[in-house]
């Protein structure tokens, strides 16, 4: 049973071929994981959490992670 019939509402006519864009990312970007942010790898910290006085880090700027290694694979693609 999907929600459509869970909840008595008529499913659109599109309902199984919607197709979600894909997430595009740029090579070596990363996420942080203060505020959520993404950032090139030109930059070396999130720009929003180094100058918003979050700055409690032992000079390292604050952690963050590659942003390709949260998401599934087949919903996210490199730029060119």
């Amino acid at each position: 049973m999907d929600d459509y019939e869970r909840f008595g509402v008529p499913a659109p006519p599109w309902k199984d071929y919607y197709l979600a864009p894909l997430i595009t990312v740029v090579p070596g970007e990363r996420t942080c994981l203060v505020c959520g942010s993404t950032f090139t790898p030109k930059e070396k910290y999130c720009q929003l959490c180094v100058n918003a006085d979050h700055n409690t880090w032992d000079g390292t700027g604050p952690p963050s992670v590659e942003t390709v290694s949260y998401l599934e694979e087949g919903v996210w693609r490199y730029t060119v």
